[in-house]
């Protein structure tokens, strides 16, 4: 059981906070948090309107970003070890980056 806690656990970490996938084209933004490129390019749509992180909420005064190679890698291996397995995740998955990404801003 603590194996299955520690998959599901790795499986979380390598899931997009937005569109509730693996991470697809992961991107690291200012606060730290990570989304995937396309998510985050909805989420920015206008590069000179001022937007927040999704998870912390932080400003984030440009659309700034880096790719995570590092975390790409990461999921490859986790998708990788679950077709292997056999292994489903708990949560039905939605269709890839088909639907509208809503935010509410406080």
């Amino acid at each position: 059981m603590e194996a299955e806690g520690a998959i599901e656990g790795l499986c979380e970490e390598a899931t997009c906070s937005i569109c509730l996938e693996y991470f697809i084209d992961p991107v690291t933004i200012a606060c730290g948090h990570n989304f995937c490129q396309a998510c985050f390019d909805q989420l920015w749509e206008d590069p000179n309107v001022d937007s927040c992180c999704p998870q912390c909420r932080e400003r984030i005064k440009q659309r700034n970003f880096r790719p995570n190679r590092q975390l790409a890698n990461m999921v490859e291996i986790v998708r990788n070890f679950q077709e292997r397995k056999g292994l489903k995740r708990k949560w039905e998955e939605p269709q890839r980056h088909k639907h509208a990404v809503v935010i509410f801003l406080a």
